[in-house]
């Protein structure tokens, strides 16, 4: 019998390869097995359960932060101008929560806050409430957890402090990118 070989390719934001990973037929599977016949499903699903959220985060992304008394409006503009969804918020410079586009537009939709009187203390999470998760936690438990709390962004912490943040798009176009199967 001869084994079916493909590359995974997931170039993700840390734009790096996946080295080969060998797709085998079904009767050479144990139960317990990631593989399949078929090897874009099981590329994918050995992508979801061996990446981990640290492996998404850019090592050499920078970490944007604001403080409580900033106004919304500011960090609306920080939001569009770096294409993020997402601020930490720090406090003394120790972090505290996180501010998402969602709670910006509760806040100023939603209640009917000015963006340039409302300040981020009106508006943020604590990180007591936000969602949170170790770096080493693999896509297919983050994307459980999304579920589960009915979010679409996870904190990414280390050491108790935030590393980064992934969104359910994040993990969406990193399992897209693995299904490139040359």
């Amino acid at each position: 019998m001869r084994r079916v070989c493909a590359q995974v390719r997931w170039l993700g934001s840390i734009g790096k390869r996946v080295p080969r990973y060998p797709c085998v037929h079904a009767r050479d599977l144990t139960s317990t097995s990631y593989f399949s016949t078929d090897s874009t499903p099981s590329a994918g699903l050995f992508m979801l359960t061996q990446t981990t959220c640290k492996d998404l985060i850019d090592p050499g992304s920078f970490i944007h932060t604001v403080e409580l008394n900033d106004p919304l409006y500011d960090v609306a503009l920080m939001m569009v101008n770096h294409e993020i969804s997402s601020v930490f918020v720090e406090k003394n410079s120790k972090w505290i929560g996180v501010i998402r586009e969602r709670d910006l537009t509760n806040a100023c939709v939603v209640r009917g806050m000015d963006p340039e009187m409302g300040t981020v203390e009106d508006a943020f999470i604590s990180k007591d409430s936000a969602t949170c998760v170790d770096v080493s936690t693999t896509l297919s438990e983050a994307l459980l957890i999304l579920s589960e709390r009915g979010t679409a962004e996870l904190v990414v912490v280390k050491d108790g402090e935030p590393a980064g943040s992934i969104s359910a798009i994040d993990i969406a176009n990193a399992l897209a990118s693995s299904l490139n199967v040359e």
